[in-house]
């Protein structure tokens, strides 16, 4: 699986540091995810990790979630392996597309994430083309205890989101999630300055 890794600004090898893995959205790249949250990556001293979608999709790539989970599953073992990171301060951020993608590997990879930042969710919850069968809810539930959930959409999202926003908070609830709303109204399914401010200051608490 294509992906880019960002090193903390001042990495010493004795250092364990976090890990930010940063998901994109649909028809995009790596870089999306590097260009949205690799200063704050930069800032905060830690490892981001941006894998790439796999189906091609528009002028870029799509998640197929099954498949794409169990690849990112690896980069994050062999970025275990090589580099010293702290495995208690693992954090995801997915942006559109890439948060359902997250929902796949935190229902897959029960308390590996300390936090998962939502940036811009739509039909999480409903059947994909792609998705091999949809969410595993059971292995949802099980993170409940472990993962802090930050959801952003925007009230205008021209997108559409905002119609799924009842019932994805409600439906995490639901599973046992701590999870927590920010709703700007800016009218842009962008990630935002602000947005990235909250991000940062979830994700350091």
């Amino acid at each position: 699986m294509k992906h880019l890794l960002q090193m903390p600004r001042d990495h010493h090898a004795q250092t364990a540091y976090p890990l930010w893995l940063v998901l994109h959205g649909a028809f995009d790249r790596a870089e999306q995810a590097i260009a949205m949250f690799g200063p704050g990556a930069e800032v905060s001293d830690t490892f981001l990790l941006a894998p790439q979608a796999t189906r091609p999709c528009g002028d870029g790539y799509c998640w197929s979630f099954a498949r794409d989970a169990k690849a990112i599953h690896q980069l994050i073992e062999t970025a275990f392996n090589s580099y010293t990171i702290d495995q208690t301060k693992l954090s995801l951020i997915g942006y559109s597309m890439g948060c359902t993608m997250g929902l796949w590997l935190i229902a897959q990879n029960p308390g590996l994430f300390r936090f998962f930042a939502a940036l811009g969710m739509g039909s999480a919850f409903e059947p994909w083309e792609f998705d091999d069968g949809g969410i595993d809810e059971n292995g949802l539930s099980a993170s409940s205890r472990i993962t802090q959930i930050l959801l952003a959409v925007d009230r205008s999202d021209p997108a559409g989101n905002n119609a799924y926003f009842e019932d994805n908070p409600l439906r995490l609830r639901r599973l046992g999630f701590q999870v927590e709303i920010f709703r700007p109204n800016t009218g842009t399914h962008a990630v935002t300055e602000a947005m990235k401010v909250t991000v940062l200051q979830a994700i350091q608490k």
